[in-house]
Order: C-alpha cells, then sequence, then structure tokens
C-alpha cells in the first residue's frame, strides 16, 4: 500500500474521530477556516493540487490552532514536502503541549515519515495522560511500530500496564508472529502475570497450537483449572466456566452451602427433562502424562434408580471429554439420593501429544419410561493436576 493509502485507512479517519471531540474545536473559529479544511482534504483525496494552497488558508484564518498546523502537514506530506510536513507537526505540538489527540495526529505522520523513534516516543508518552487513544496507538504500533524490542524501549519502557494491555490487544488478535513476539520481550521485562498467561494460552489454543499453549500454561498458571472453587462469576467469554442455559436446570453460585471458601456452583433440576445435562465446562490444554481429576460433591436429589456411586443409573458426577472428537476420557462416580459432600475423582492419560479437553459437570440421560431428576446438587474445589504434582 502505498503512503497516500495509508493515510486515507488510518489517519484521515482517525483525524474526523478525534478532531470532532477535541477541547479546541468548542471554541468560537471562523467558518471559512472550516471550509477551507473540508475543501483541502478533499483535494487531497482527489489529488487536484490545490491542498496545499486551501490548508494554508485556513491556518491564516486561525493562526493558533494546533489542528490546522496538522491539517497543513497533510497536506504537505500529500505533496512530497516532506521537511515541510515535519516542521509542521512540531508548530503543532509547540501550540498543543500535553493534547494527545494532537499527539497520536503528529506520531501518526512521524511514522509515515519514516521516523519510528520519534513516533513510539510520543505515542508511549500519551499513556501517561488518558488510556482514551489506547486502541488507536496500539493499531499503529502493531502495523508500522516495527520490532517488539523498539515498542516497549522506546514506548512502554517500564509501564508494566501498558505493556500487558498491548499484548492482551495483540493476544485477540490473529497478528501470532507480533503476538510471539511480545510474548519473548514481555518476559524478558518480567511483566508476565497470570490474565497475558491466559491470554497467550487462548491465542495458541485457537490457533491449535496444543503443545506450545501447554507449555506455557504448565510454567506460568500453576492452577490448572480457573475458579476452581466458584469463587467469582463465571462470564460468557473467556477462561473458566462455562455455563449454558437449558430447559430444566437452574444453575448460580450458592454462597450459604460450600466445602471450603465463600461459594460453591449449585444446579436446581426440576424433572422436566430427560436428556444429558452437560453444560456446565471448561475447556484446557492439557500435556501428554497421566492426569488427576477430582471434585467434591453434594446431593439432595430424586430419580432413577435413586442410588449413587459406580451402579448409579443417573446422578450427578464430573467427567473430561476430547473436545475434538467428543470422546470421554475419565468419568467419576455419579452421586444422588441425599448425599454430604463426598469426594469423587477420576484418572486418564493425555498423549503423545498435548491435548484440547473439557471438564464438564455432568447429569447421564435418563430412560423417557422413568421420573425425571428433581432437586438439588452442589459442586465445588473441582481440582486437575498431573499425577507427578500430587
Amino acid at each position: 500500500m502505498n503512503a497516500q493509502g495509508l493515510a486515507r485507512q488510518l489517519v484521515f479517519p482517525l483525524a474526523g474521530c478525534i478532531l470532532c471531540g477535541s477541547g479546541y474545536l468548542a471554541m468560537a473559529r471562523p467558518a471559512r477556516a472550516d471550509v477551507s479544511v473540508a475543501e483541502g482534504y478533499t483535494a487531497i483525496w482527489n489529488s487536484t493540487g490545490t491542498a496545499v494552497k486551501l490548508m494554508l488558508e485556513s491556518l491564516t484564518l486561525d493562526p493558533g490552532s494546533p489542528e490546522r498546523w496538522t491539517d497543513l502537514a497533510e497536506a504537505m506530506y500529500e505533496t512530497g514536502r516532506m521537511d515541510d510536513a515535519r516542521y509542521c507537526e512540531q508548530q503543532a505540538l509547540n501550540r498543543a503541549p500535553g493534547m494527545p489527540h494532537i499527539e497520536t495526529r503528529a506520531a501518526g505522520m512521524y511514522f509515515r515519515l519514516g521516523d519510528r523513534t520519534e513516533a513510539l516516543r510520543l505515542t508511549g508518552g500519551i499513556f501517561q495522560q488518558t488510556h482514551e487513544y489506547d486502541g488507536i496507538v496500539f493499531q499503529m504500533w502493531q502495523r508500522l511500530g516495527g520490532p517488539a524490542d523498539d515498542i516497549y524501549d522506546i514506548a512502554v519502557g517500564s509501564n508494566a500496564t501498558v505493556g500487558r494491555d498491548y499484548f492482551n490487544y495483540l493476544a485477540q488478535s490473529d497478528d501470532s508472529a507480533a503476538t510471539a513476539a511480545a510474548w519473548k520481550v514481555l518476559q524478558a521485562k518480567r511483566m508476565v502475570s497470570p490474565p497475558e498467561s491466559r491470554s497467550y494460552v487462548a491465542a495458541l489454543t485457537a490457533a491449535h497450537e496444543y503443545d506450545r499453549a501447554a507449555s506455557v500454561q504448565s510454567e506460568f498458571l500453576p492452577e490448572i483449572l480457573d475458579n476452581s472453587g466458584f469463587e467469582s462469576e463465571w462470564t460468557e467469554h473467556g477462561p473458566g466456566w462455562h455455563v449454558e442455559s437449558v430447559a430444566g436446570v437452574s444453575v448460580s453460585r450458592d454462597l450459604n452451602i460450600r466445602n471450603g471458601g465463600s461459594a460453591s456452583l449449585r444446579m436446581e433440576f426440576d424433572g422436566a427433562s430427560h436428556d444429558e445435562f452437560h453444560h456446565i465446562s471448561q475447556t484446557k490444554v492439557l500435556p501428554a502424562g497421566k492426569w488427576h481429576l477430582r471434585a467434591m460433591l453434594r446431593t439432595d436429589l430424586k430419580g432413577p434408580g435413586y442410588q449413587s456411586g459406580p451402579a448409579a443409573t443417573a446422578g450427578v458426577g464430573m467427567r473430561v471429554v476430547d473436545s475434538a472428537s467428543g470422546r470421554v476420557l475419565a468419568m467419576t462416580s455419579t452421586l444422588n439420593v441425599t448425599r454430604d459432600w463426598t469426594p469423587v475423582d477420576a484418572r486418564f492419560t493425555i498423549g503423545p501429544h498435548a491435548q484440547l479437553v473439557r471438564i464438564e459437570v455432568v447429569r447421564p440421560a435418563s430412560p423417557l419410561s422413568t421420573l425425571g431428576m428433581t432437586g438439588t446438587a452442589w459442586a465445588d474445589d473441582v481440582k486437575l493436576f498431573a499425577e507427578a504434582a500430587r
């Protein structure tokens, strides 16, 4: 893409977005200056050769405006007058110290002029004033900022919050190369924390790089399962438990009945459905090896069989499922009737390569000829660990 195309895609839409919200534009200005600016940008887009004249006219009418200097810089750049474009941006910055929307526009120009160092320096300073422009700045860094080392050394510096936010931005994009490079720098600068580790594992998992995802998870996330004790609410997206709505079952956190901590998972069955219930799950990448799933369950249920243990025809238990094939890798015993907190567990093997699995709370399907299950069940302290780590 040529410079003019890049300007239209990145900087001009940016100018329109941020100028309309600036405090300066709230002040009275000559109407003719605004008309000249609009005509000037039309001239740039249509390459009519009159852009500099029109932008100079707007600056003459509104000489104290940093925005008019940046508009003139655009015209100078598009007509090949690079030194003049740089001069105009410097004039804009001189008139608007500490104004992030002007610094953002100036940084965009410096990137196009090939001065990455100054552009990175400018954008890095914006975070000291506001986070309103994070998305715009991160997009600039990703597209134009160059090597991750430069972005972190020049723009991020010791600001761990910005370094982590930028990495999370990359991890949610499809730019696997930039994400991997930023992860390497993040490690070197000791900025890695659990949220970034989870973001990277999720990105690697989405790219089906299961071995790498398992390696990162093992190194930086000692707790394999997130929110294993249901201490916090689950979210629709991201790591942790996912709860799907299904007829006949009400799911919530119980702050009164729990095995440990401050909460447990509560499931209430109204007996209307005989279908299998497996709609509470957490997805994880596990490296090759022997694994052990353990959970604490409590029940106050009535249903088919009125029994518990491995021979139960219905009840509540836990299982591990291969995400790709749906094959059940392990299943705990199921609990029925009225039982106090009871441990259930299951062992399974992953190999020879890392594998994406789902940990599910499950109630097996029951025959239509039997009574539907009614009552309440609880789950708490769900743990997953490698056999050697016990």
